[in-house]
């Protein structure tokens, strides 16, 4: 394999992680950064690991081959043979190649490390969510910890937060293994006022969004407590909660209890996201635990000033008092507090939103987020063959 690929060159990448057509934000976000490689002229695959029943094992997405493993429904023997599918694909595919990027901490990563160092292709792991300890692949079981004695082995890791890189770092990971490059947005898919509104868009008052799935982690019962403060002080302001999960049914159930009535809307889950953050006045997000959230950026691309609670990747995307406000994940007053500022004064939610949306442009538009992709994986193949420092 060449260690020496020049800037023009065109490189062969195979991206392993869960892919479309699922639509979690890794997969999202993966799917946005593979296009924009491919229509930059890099040669990439996709090799699907996630749970896609019914998709083909192998199909071209948006111009993108897609490979999938697909194991027999065994009792007891579904996982071997998976596995035994994943490194059968993988003997094929990496001689093909000039690197690998695998996303997320799974169980195929020991085996891809493995085989990626016999055959002298260099390996880039990028870490989805926070990495806190007890968390996803940082929780309890024996196939998280062989995952995570791969992954310190990894010479590139990418990190997409700074609250996350540290939490590698404590994690044993090095600090020259460990790199932060964002999650990216498309500043032309989100923008202000893009598109018609949506028809149920409320019409009196700042409109305040939320988008996510409702599952405990985002918070939204101490969002809703802190919408009945705001509901119990002002008359003005709806917040619309876009998402579906199992929590919706018991936040909706709430609403009466709390008087909040006409206040809050839920939509389930919508394909115009876009166009609600594109006509709303604020974007609130209260979750409890975060990587790097697609829809905060998606947020500031469409001009949105920003209410974050101060986890994950927030504190990247959000400066206190230039295009948001910071609160303390957990507090209902606190989140209160910073939304009536915004509520309130009309003016500030305009400045607001204007620095976010030259905020995402500069640092988080998916061009920007690519070029650093580029330059990490020509560096990783150019060292590709010298030993480990």
């Amino acid at each position: 394999m060449t260690t020496d690929v020049p800037s023009a060159a065109r490189l062969r990448i195979l991206v392993i992680t869960s892919y479309l057509p699922g639509v979690g934000g890794g997969e999202l976000q993966t799917a946005l950064q593979v296009e924009t490689l491919a229509r930059r002229g890099q040669m990439v695959t996709v090799l699907d690991i996630g749970s896609n029943p019914g998709a083909p094992s192998r199909e071209v997405i948006h111009g993108v081959p897609v490979e999938r493993v697909r194991a027999p429904r065994w009792p007891l023997m579904e996982g071997v043979v998976a596995q035994a599918g994943f490194t059968l694909r993988l003997l094929r595919l990496l001689p093909r190649h000039d690197l690998i990027q695998f996303n997320h901490l799974s169980p195929e990563l020991a085996i891809t490390r493995w085989l990626a160092a016999r055959f002298k292709v260099p390996l880039v792991l990028v870490v989805w969510g926070s990495s806190r300890a007890g968390i996803g692949p940082f929780g309890p079981g024996w196939r998280h910890a062989q995952a995570r004695r791969a992954a310190r082995k990894v010479r590139h890791v990418v990190a997409l937060g700074g609250e996350t890189r540290l939490n590698l770092l404590a994690r044993g990971f090095r600090e020259e293994q460990v790199e932060v490059i964002s999650n990216g947005v498309d500043m032309a898919a989100f923008r202000p006022g893009a598109g018609d509104p949506p028809a149920d868009l409320p019409a009196n008052g700042p409109v305040v969004v939320s988008v996510g799935r409702m599952v405990p982690a985002k918070g939204y019962a101490l969002l809703l407590d802190a919408w009945q403060e705001i509901a119990g002080k002002s008359g003005q302001g709806t917040l619309v909660l876009l998402g579906d999960g199992p929590l919706l049914r018991d936040l909706e159930g709430g609403i009466e209890r709390r008087g909040l009535a006409g206040r809050v809307i839920f939509t389930g889950l919508r394909r115009d996201i876009s166009f609600w953050l594109a006509h709303a006045d604020a974007y609130v997000s209260s979750s409890l635990t975060e990587g790097m959230s697609n829809a905060l950026l998606e947020a500031i691309a469409s001009g949105l000033p920003v209410v974050a609670t101060r986890v994950g990747g927030a504190e990247d995307v959000v400066t206190e008092g230039e295009n948001g406000f910071l609160v303390a994940p957990g507090s209902a007053r606190e989140l209160a507090q910073a939304l009536q500022r915004l509520l309130h004064d009309e003016g500030l939610r305009r400045a607001m939103g204007e620095r976010a949306r030259m905020r995402a442009r500069q640092e988080f538009s998916i061009d920007v987020i690519v070029d650093r992709y580029e330059q990490l994986f020509r560096r990783a193949v150019m060292e590709n063959g010298q030993p480990e420092r």
